[in-house]
């Protein structure tokens, strides 16, 4: 979804019967509990919220909201863990955009507040492309840079034909040793690069052993299998390189996961008639056949995500194919959640919808049990090792709506829609999810509105926050 944020409300939940994970120091184990290679996070649910009320006062800073006791107070509440943090400008050491930029003692605050106070997070850092603002002909005016250009740019080049006189693998780079200088480990790449940048999924996967298009950092470069446009080919070019950065650099182990996919649905007939561009389904399964394919062929692990991610937003558009009864007001209409036929028309509509994810991701689950489980890292089979988050979802996607708050029957419909979604997380045992958001907003946008949980202009709670509240205890009460 298009905002200017950086944190969002995070929940993160594995397999019932599992212990809550609460802890935010970053231990390596020797032996995890639960047999996994790489950490005991991956071993136990994490329960986390965000808090960062961002940007009231300017576009790069971290917010002073940090400050703010009442914002906090009611943060930490919440009992949760995790914060999901995205970098929306480019570092000011690599761009000569100094008023469009971000420095060390911004992410250094924006890290330590997540991890102190009265929240005690986990960051998850989202690594670029998180947005692009730019114009087609990518002279870009605004301080978020064209994330989304291609060629050498976007990969490991040097960036002169974009101007922009850096890389992305450099700001991942600097991302990452800011990061872990900071206790982070845990990483995202991409927000929604199928909406953002137009990114896709290949339509085949290396299966003839030649290791050249692995990476590929120009069009000229580009074989038949990969476009400048494929997830898989930045993933490819960043991820294992990143991985081997941090290590060759002390700066430990990191975990990585991706692709943060705009949509989610579970479109079997569509991938029968081979019309996989319809499914977000397939683009998953084919992201990991894609790297599991590089990892059988080249032995190396690094290819491997520690977990993949889709987004669920009830569709909310006014008008359209939406979640909610409308009203005309002015010229324009309203998402309408004022009387009870509001309510269970709703009720009725976003059933239908949070059924088909939880079957997407059952799919998965399956589809990743069938063809993946023959593969494994330190004696972890992929089809447990790679994990399955929701990394972003919300009862709409547009901050203007007030469907739920302030009318009539937004506590009845947020009471229903919180327990309908964690009653899907438990079901279809992910291992995480990222509400959107906990209270957040910027100099452009303003305050988020029906997407906050708090009011970050007031520090009032939003109908929703108990809502999500007693819900996250229950399901942690459940799980313990």
């Amino acid at each position: 979804m298009k905002r200017v944020i950086m944190a969002v409300v995070a929940l993160l939940v594995v397999a019932s019967g599992l212990a809550i994970y609460t802890a935010v120091t970053h231990t390596k184990a020797a032996v995890t509990t639960c047999g996994d290679p790489r950490d005991e996070m991956f071993c136990s649910s994490w329960v986390g919220s965000s808090f960062y009320v961002f940007d009231t006062g300017s576009e790069t800073s971290p917010n002073p909201g940090l400050a703010n006791s009442t914002i906090n107070e009611e943060a930490g509440d919440l009992g949760l863990n995790v914060v999901k943090y995205e970098m929306l400008t480019a570092p000011c050491g690599l761009t000569d955009n100094a008023t469009g930029c971000t420095t060390p003692e911004e992410v250094d605050a924006a890290l330590d507040g997540i991890q102190e106070r009265d929240l005690s997070a986990t960051p998850l850092v989202v690594l670029p492309p998180v947005v692009n603002t730019c114009p087609e002909d990518k002279e870009c005016t605004s301080a978020y840079t064209d994330q989304c250009d291609t060629g050498d740019w976007a990969w490991d080049g040097d960036g002169s034909s974009e101007g922009s006189g850096f890389t992305m693998l450099a700001w991942d780079e600097w991302l990452i040793t800011e990061a872990t200088n900071d206790g982070v480990f845990l990483f995202e790449l991409g927000n929604e690069p199928d909406n953002y940048c137009d990114t896709g999924m290949q339509s085949s996967y290396r299966d003839d052993g030649d290791p050249s298009w692995a990476c590929t950092t120009t069009g000229d470069e580009q074989s038949d299998h990969v476009t400048s446009y494929s997830y898989e080919n930045l993933w490819d070019c960043v991820v294992p390189a990143l991985r081997a950065f941090a290590r060759a650099n002390g700066l430990g182990e990191i975990y990585i996961g991706g692709p943060a996919w705009s949509t989610w649905d579970d479109d079997t007939a569509d991938i029968a008639d081979h019309n996989y561009t319809a499914s977000n389904l397939w683009d998953i399964e084919e992201f990991v056949r894609h790297e599991v394919a590089e990892y059988n062929l080249t032995g190396d692990s690094d290819y491997i995500p520690d977990f993949v991610s889709v987004h669920t937003y009830l569709p909310a558009t006014p008008g359209g194919n939406d979640t909610y009864d409308t009203e005309t007001i002015g010229d324009q209409l309203v998402n309408e959640m004022a009387t009870s036929e509001d309510l269970s028309n709703a009720e009725s509509k976003a059933s239908t919808q949070i059924a088909t994810w939880s079957d997407g991701f059952n799919d998965l689950q399956t589809w990743m049990d069938e063809n993946v489980s023959d593969y494994s890292i330190g004696g972890e089979k992929l089809n447990d090792y790679i994990k399955i988050v929701d990394s972003e979802y919300d009862d709409t996607p547009n901050a203007s709506d007030t469907v739920n708050t302030t009318q009539a029957y937004s506590q009845d419909w947020c009471d229903w829609y919180y327990t309908q979604m964690f009653n899907m997380l438990n079901d279809d045992n992910l291992w995480g999810s990222v509400q959107f958001a906990l209270s957040g907003g910027n100099a452009t946008q303003g305050t988020l509105g029906d997407l906050n949980l708090i009011d970050p202009a007031t520090g009032d709670e939003n109908d929703c926050y108990s809502s999500f509240q007693d819900k996250e205890r229950l399901r942690h009460s459940q799980k313990a």
